[in-house]
């Protein structure tokens, strides 16, 4: 009987923890949620960027930790994503982007070859791991990935007026943006900006 009693005891006790993690599991989900709709909320009244020439500014690379600058970029054409580990939208857009920026290098145009893909994490220090685990762990290794600990007050994000999560800018080789927006559904209208169909 009094083992019959404590396997009752740890079965109730394995239910309980299996009921806490679901429970943390949702509640988590539900606050990545209700904090990438509130960044992409229509009511967000922001500028447009097109037709403005970007400011240079600094990041460290994710890869190998480095200072640069978006100035390396120069002469050429980029899409620069901002996205957030936290942040459920980014997470298939930032995958899809990698696709894109893959195919492009191994492209023969050379047209496709030469737009640059930057993927600026606005995650704070306290998620590097995170998001460095991320990125391995979805091989985004065709993206040149920013990461400066800064959350919102990234430089780089904070230099093109933040904006909505997961946000695109698509930038011509003159350092002029050409088109911008957010989700998937301003990926191709981007490229076609910069000529690339």
């Amino acid at each position: 009987m009094k083992a019959y009693k404590h396997t009752i005891e740890r079965s109730s006790l394995s239910l309980m923890l299996v009921v806490t993690k679901l429970v943390f599991c949702i509640s988590f989900t539900s606050v990545s949620l209700l904090a990438c709709s509130l960044f992409n909320s229509d009511d967000y009244d922001r500028p447009s960027l097109v037709g403005e020439r970007l400011p240079n500014t600094r990041f460290t690379s994710l890869q190998d930790g480095l200072l640069r600058t978006l100035e390396e970029f120069s002469g050429a054409p980029r899409v620069i994503i901002f996205w957030a580990e936290w942040c459920a939208y980014s997470k298939p857009l930032i995958i899809e982007v990698n696709k894109i920026a893959q195919e492009f290098k191994d492209s023969d145009d050379p047209v496709k070859k030469s737009l640059n893909f930057v993927a600026v994490s606005i995650d704070p220090a306290d998620r590097y791991q995170r998001v460095q685990d991320r990125v391995n762990y979805q091989k985004l290794d065709a993206l040149t990935h920013a990461f400066s600990g800064n959350g919102l007050f990234d430089e780089t994000y904070m230099a093109y007026r933040g904006g909505n999560l997961p946000h695109l800018i698509f930038v011509g080789a003159d350092g002029v943006v050409l088109a911008e927006g957010h989700g998937s559904s301003v990926i191709q209208s981007g490229l076609s900006a910069l000529g690339v169909n």
